[in-house]
């Protein structure tokens, strides 16, 4: 095909154009050229995107177009929702209420001291219904209080809080109690509540610590000898001081005496109240000092320790608190009248049931003076004592149990030289049985307190007599019995025993053995049965138990032929009181043609051992053996037990 510059396929280079095939080729004559009808070509078809969706005529739809917006938009109207609800949940804010305490610096003990509370409001709200609420420790006491129920909270009613103020300061009177040098906390917490959110209350909280000066604001200190002898007078000094630069009004001695202590005289002030250990001492001074002089004497024996307290303290707002303790301690030394107790020649003795008591009190002169008119006393306590029983020389009082030797009765007494030494005795058996009716009678005890005393004193002796004191206290043994029974009619259901009765040779009988145990006075530990079976009887390998050894059975032995029953414990009243310990066993016995016309020895005689828990020592029971006598069966009547042919 020519080339034609005027076609628009055409250009300047030679090209092979193909039209499209719906244009017909025009055909020309050789001699004009025609240019062919424009035809536009046919747009591409346009593909879909590739994520997918109709595009429609138009181009995307709206939401395609702002999608984006819509979800950052909604984005943001989740997150406003989850903060409204938030804060629609969240409490309300806590106002700002600070609370301070003054300083009251180191405190004296047994003096009052006040401390301030300060509470401010530092929010913008008004805060209504304030209430403070003072924590003490047990240290520290409210004046006025009673030391020995002390407050542990005092409330304040504080009212409204203004916003922006400090609320009037609250000061509170204390006195410390605590042992000097100790550090105290305080607590403070204000409830309290807005006018906004008046279903709601607030709580604020502070704490402070005081501490406790080791000066107290009343001193105490003594003058006694540390050694006295027993039943003679002694002094005591006591020296008090009022340690403030105050007067102190109402101050209050008490003086905590041991049991053995006697009371005789106090120097200047009578004591108040019948027990003869408190003084009003009235008001002291400041720096002002003081001096109380106690008379008393102290009964014990030898060697034996004595403490004292005193206690001194001041009176305020109609309380009186405690500002100083202090001890003395007192030791027995051995009394110029000696005297020493003793029990069949033992310290240590224990006693029995029926048993025959031999009690012996040695007396000594230890001073270089002679005593004269000496007299001995014996007061005797417990329930085991069989007072009709009693022998002695002395003049026994059966009201009082009590015996007393003197010259009248023992001419020895009547004067004693230096180192002279003397015995009075008396003997005395206790009961045959023990008196037992409730649970709780148990632990039996013999008690004698004696007193040997004479007008006599040694010189640089205080005192009006010499006396001398000294005790002994015996333990009872328990006592733990044990049964060994044969039956051939069990009365158990669930042990029954078979073959003929009375027994005959060659063939086997069974038997059931019972075993029971009464325990009375005292608890016993590791109690222990034990029996040896005896020719021609075997264990059946049936056992039961009852009461507090339901779980203990009887342990057969094949080797020796001994039943063993092991029970750890067996309380005190036990078949006394509460039901016997018990256990049944069954034996089988086959008599030998030697053995007709005899009882036949099923088993051998039944031992216990016990540890009594009160005296520590060993108990011990034993029975007969059992025959085929079967003399505990009731069933039987009188049939005898003899092994027919």
């Amino acid at each position: 095909m020519a080339y034609n510059p005027n076609s628009i396929w055409g250009s300047r280079e030679k090209k092979d154009i193909t039209p499209p095939n719906d244009v017909m080729p025009v055909k020309t004559s050789p001699q004009v050229s025609v240019p062919a009808p424009f035809v536009a070509p046919e747009p591409a078809p346009i593909k879909p995107p590739e994520t997918g969706g109709e595009i429609g005529p138009s181009g995307p739809s709206f939401f395609r177009r702002h999608g984006l917006i819509f979800f950052t938009a909604g984005i943001f109207l989740l997150i406003g929702l989850a903060i409204f609800i938030y804060y629609l949940l969240l409490p309300p804010a806590t106002p700002d209420v600070v609370v301070t305490f003054s300083d009251p610096g180191t405190v004296v003990l047994g003096q009052p001291f006040p401390l301030t509370i300060s509470v401010s409001n530092e929010s913008k709200s008004v805060l209504q219904d304030a209430i403070l609420n003072i924590s003490l420790p047990s240290g520290i006491v409210l004046v006025g209080n009673d030391p020995a129920q002390p407050q542990a909270v005092v409330t304040e009613s504080l009212g409204t809080l203004s916003s922006q103020t400090i609320n009037p300061p609250q000061t509170v009177t204390l006195v410390a109690i605590a042992d000097p040098g100790t550090s105290q906390t305080i607590g403070a917490q204000v409830t309290y509540q807005t006018t906004p959110t008046a279903s709601t209350q607030f709580q604020s909280a502070a704490s402070t610590s005081v501490t406790v000066g080791t000066q107290s604001a009343l001193s105490l200190s003594y003058s006694a000898p540390s050694d006295v002898f027993s039943g003679q007078n002694f002094d005591i000094l006591v020296h008090y001081q009022n340690n403030t630069t105050s007067t102190l009004d109402g101050v209050q001695l008490t003086m905590q005496y041991p049991p053995a202590y006697h009371f005789v005289m106090s120097s200047t002030t009578a004591p108040a109240g019948a027990a003869d250990n408190a003084w009003n001492l009235g008001t002291l001074a400041p720096s002002a000092a003081g001096m109380l002089d106690i008379t008393g004497n102290i009964v014990g024996p030898s060697q034996a320790q004595y403490p004292l307290t005193g206690t001194i303290g001041a009176t305020f707002s109609g309380q009186n608190y405690p500002a100083s303790a202090a001890p003395v301690n007192f030791v027995m030394t051995p009394s110029p009248l000696s005297l020493v107790l003793a029990l069949n020649n033992s310290q240590t003795y224990v006693a029995g049931l029926s048993d025959n008591l031999n009690y012996a009190l040695t007396y000594t002169n230890n001073s270089k003076v002679t005593f004269q008119s000496v007299n001995i006393s014996a007061a005797l306590s417990g329930s085991m004592y069989n007072f009709s029983s009693l022998k002695t020389n002395g003049s026994f009082n059966s009201q009082s149990n009590t015996i007393t030797w003197y010259a009248a009765n023992t001419p020895a007494l009547a004067s004693l030289a230096p180192g002279q030494s003397g015995t009075v005795s008396f003997t005395v058996n206790t009961k045959p049985a023990f008196p037992i009716k409730l649970p709780s009678d148990k632990d039996y005890s013999l008690s004698v307190t004696a007193k040997a005393t004479s007008p006599t004193v040694p010189p640089n002796t205080a005192g009006t007599n010499t006396t001398s004191v000294t005790g002994l206290t015996s333990k009872v043994g328990g006592e733990i019995a044990l049964t060994s029974d044969g039956f051939y009619k069990e009365a158990s259901t669930t042990i029954a025993n078979t073959g003929p009765y009375p027994p005959v040779v060659n063939q086997p009988t069974s038997y059931t053995i019972h075993w029971t145990i009464v325990n009375y006075s005292t608890d016993m530990q590791n109690v222990t049965v034990s029996a040896y079976l005896q020719s021609g009887s075997t264990f059946a390998g049936v056992a039961t138990s009852t009461g507090l050894a339901s779980t203990s059975l009887p342990v057969y032995n094949a080797g020796t032929g001994q039943i063993t029953w092991t029970i750890p414990y067996v309380p005190a009243t036990t078949g006394v009181i509460s039901p016997p310990v018990q256990t049944v066993f069954q034996i089988t016995n086959t008599p030998a043609v030697n053995q007709v016309g005899e009882p036949v020895t099923l088993l051998g005689a039944a031992t216990l051992t016990a540890t009594d828990a009160y005296t520590s020592s060993t108990v011990q029971a034993s029975t007969a053996a059992v025959t085929t006598n079967l003399t505990d069966d009731p069933s039987l009547g009188n049939q005898a037990g003899q092994v027919t042919q």
